[in-house]
């Protein structure tokens, strides 16, 4: 193993956002082995992510960051992050406008902070969660300059009717990808972690048969195709534990990444 690349939400963390004693302990020693660590995930690369290391209580910043599912990547010793795919503003308006009749609110990355259509029960967890901040604008605003995504949270009772719904309206311009059991994220069809995954190993001159990725949602699923070891977190999707190689024994509330490491991985080095 040369690199591993982790999920955040529900694979790397627990539901507090909290990285486990094992998980950490595991890190360290794959580290100081000369393994990469980098994590891949839906949110943005920003001084939030970057500062995740010191947050979790790692000695060590992050070798390689993968932001926006793929939209973003980010190498530690060059120092710069890579965009692509974002949303033009035609695209944003038909999805925020054709989502409006469920009443949502729709939210995404804008600087440092969400923009959103009202804060609301949902929106102020995921500030206290995540620690940035919310700002409340018209909807129009949410559509007037390109974006890489817009999100919507949404109970797990009408995940299953807004799918249907979204079959209806979607086009070969972007897709709606189901991120969290309560999480829908409209994205650019191009975009998706394995993309920004193959950009990193080309960068850094290292085979998919020397990566190892951990994941839980459907968003995963394309890293967990190309790295040559792939680890589905057992709290995972139907859809990602059918794509990995192999499945934790133990959820991301139980230290499920670092459990997988020491019983298979760092025994064997």
């Amino acid at each position: 193993m040369k690199l591993l690349i982790a999920d955040i939400d529900g694979t790397l963390v627990n539901e507090q956002h909290e990285m486990m004693p094992l998980t950490r302990h595991s890190l360290e020693v794959l580290h100081q082995q000369g393994v990469l660590i980098g994590v891949a995930s839906g949110r943005q690369i920003d001084s939030q992510m970057l500062s995740y290391p010191k947050r979790w209580g790692l000695s060590f910043p992050f070798d390689v960051c993968i932001g926006m599912n793929g939209g973003q990547w980010y190498l530690h010793d060059e120092g710069t992050i890579h965009e692509n795919f974002k949303l033009d503003t035609q695209v944003l308006s038909k999805i925020i406008t054709s989502m409006e009749h469920f009443d949502l609110n729709p939210y995404m990355y804008r600087g440092e902070s969400m923009i959103c259509k009202r804060i609301d029960v949902m929106m102020v967890e995921s500030v206290r969660r995540n620690r940035i901040p919310s700002v409340v604008v018209p909807l129009e605003e949410m559509y007037a300059q390109e974006s890489f995504k817009v999100m919507y949270k949404i109970d797990e009772d009408q995940m299953d009717h807004v799918l249907e719904f979204v079959k209806t309206f979607q086009d070969d311009r972007f897709v709606a990808v189901k991120t969290q059991p309560i999480m829908l994220e409209f994205q650019s069809a191009k975009l998706h972690k394995g993309y920004a995954l193959e950009k990193v190993l080309d960068a850094l001159q290292i085979d998919r048969e020397d990566v190892c990725c951990f994941g839980d949602m459907d968003n995963d699923i394309t890293m967990l195709q190309i790295a040559g070891h792939s680890v589905a977190l057992c709290n995972g999707s139907s859809n990602v534990i059918k794509a990995a190689r192999k499945i934790t024994k133990y959820s991301s509330d139980e230290d499920g990444v670092g459990h997988y490491l020491f019983d298979n991985v760092l025994n064997n080095i």
